[in-house]
């Protein structure tokens, strides 16, 4: 998406559907039921008890009103503290500095919007404060519908919190763990690549692309010519596709990386007193 740094408008029309099509999603959905049931008599009563009975109907994307109005808020907070970051750290970069202002906010806002939603990226993230890369890799691992009680919960859910933030706590520490294990994994396979190419080959960049394919959201790191020790004739720099410098076993590794977090069972609703 480099090249379409400075069209403003495809790059709004993208961060219209990364939000529709995640953060927003359950919240469009109650609002489309609940203008069916008023639309349609027929069916009002049908509408009435999905918009009701979220919990009974089991539907993964079907929240409650406080629930879908938490994940809005989640998701805001998320892309304020990253364009502040942005704003604060990284306005006259390189990767910025050709574009006017007003290109520069929407960019800003792109990328915001992107890191945990659809993965496309304007800049060269090799390139961004450290600061920043460290909050993408935060935000990276949580998935879409991650939410903070911005209310305080039913009596119903009271009753229960205390068991949910047990199993909560479990799942948290499970996930952080496995995370661990397979970056270490990848430390142990690329252990030759660290040693002749260490400043690419470093571990949080390992980090930042276990992370990254955990969450499926496609970052990378890239790779830069310009930080090995030794010239190579045929080097070329990429801003994406770093694992296709790591070897067989490694790109194994995060293939794994990818089944598991696709597949991971992670819809935690998160608490904080």
């Amino acid at each position: 998406m480099v090249v379409f740094n400075k069209n403003s408008g495809l790059l709004l029309v993208i961060i219209a559907l990364a939000l529709l099509g995640n953060p927003l999603f359950p919240m469009c959905l109650r609002f489309s039921i609940w203008v069916m049931g008023k639309c349609v008599k027929k069916v009002g009563d049908y509408c009435d008890y999905l918009l009701k009975n979220t919990r009974e109907i089991g539907f993964h994307h079907l929240f409650t009103t406080r629930r879908s109005c938490c994940v809005v808020g989640t998701a805001l907070v998320f892309v304020v503290v990253q364009a502040v970051l942005f704003f604060a750290m990284e306005w006259n970069s390189a990767s910025l500095k050709e574009l006017n202002p007003f290109e520069r906010t929407i960019g800003v806002l792109f990328q915001s919007v992107n890191t945990s939603q659809a993965g496309e990226t304007i800049v060269n993230l090799p390139a961004m404060s450290t600061v920043i890369l460290v909050v993408i890799t935060i935000i990276m691992y949580f998935p879409p519908y991650t939410s903070i009680p911005f209310v305080k919960d039913e009596k119903k859910e009271q009753q229960n919190q205390e068991k949910r933030e047990g199993k909560t706590t479990k799942e948290l520490l499970s996930q952080l763990a496995s995370i661990c294990v397979f970056v270490f994994l990848i430390c142990i396979t690329e252990s030759k690549n660290m040693k002749e190419d260490p400043f690419n080959f470093t571990p949080f960049n390992f980090l930042f692309e276990v992370v990254s394919a955990y969450g499926n959201v496609g970052y990378s790191m890239g790779y830069s010519c310009k930080l090995r020790l030794k010239d190579e004739a045929n080097c070329v720099d990429k801003s994406y596709g770093f694992v296709g410098r790591w070897s067989d076993a490694g790109k194994t590794v995060l293939i794994v990386v990818m089944m598991l977090g696709r597949l991971k069972r992670y819809n935690m609703v998160w608490k904080f007193s």
